[in-house]
């Protein structure tokens, strides 16, 4: 049972990402049309269609999530955060932190062997259970999967609850990370992105 609701989550993140990349596309492309024919929208219309866009997409992912009845909530006000902020926003700080950029592969190796975006060490890559090779956390959306999977085995009242502190430190400092005073620094970075 848990294997298929942990599928699921990924073919949802999956289908999440594609969504947004194709609105990105879909965007861009009319801006550019609008342009060319002279009728360029306003900065405050163009904000308008965003941002109903991302209430339709969220209503979306909402509606989906309940269906499969898995346990993260996307837009949860957290007090330790001081501000309401999603999973994906956490994602992007994380990325930042990481190798300086988001969104995009890379053959990044750190210090202690992690690799990738969001440099993700063999042992976690083990530990999320993720199908693959450990060599597919180059790919951004292979290692935001692997990440999901890490947070739902070992932080998922901190991913139902959007605590994106313990889940930094996790993320830093292993299963136990959030206990260990040498993680704060990175929650700190990743703060800053927030």
């Amino acid at each position: 049972m848990r294997m298929k609701t942990t599928v699921k989550l990924l073919l949802l993140i999956g289908l999440l990402v594609w969504t947004i990349v194709t609105a990105a596309i879909t965007f861009a492309f009319l801006q550019t049309r609008d342009e060319i024919r002279g009728n360029t929208i306003s900065i405050q219309q163009q904000l308008q269609k965003t941002q109903q866009l991302q209430k339709t997409q969220q209503l979306q992912k909402t509606q989906q999530l309940q269906k499969m009845k898995v346990p993260i909530k996307e837009q949860v006000e957290s007090p330790q955060n001081e501000v309401s902020k999603t999973f994906s926003t956490f994602v992007y700080a994380l990325g930042m932190v990481e190798v300086g950029t988001a969104y995009q592969d890379s053959d990044k190796i750190g210090l202690a062997g992690e690799l990738g975006p969001l440099q993700i060490t063999k042992a976690y890559w083990k530990d999320s259970g993720v199908p693959g090779r450990w060599e597919d956390c180059r790919s951004w959306e292979y290692s935001v999967q692997v990440l999901t999977a890490y947070f739902l085995r070992y932080g998922k009242e901190a991913l139902q609850k959007n605590d994106f502190e313990t889940l930094a430190r996790i993320h830093n400092g292993g299963p136990a990370g959030a206990t260990k005073q040498a993680t704060k620094k990175y929650w700190e970075k990743v703060k800053k992105f927030l």
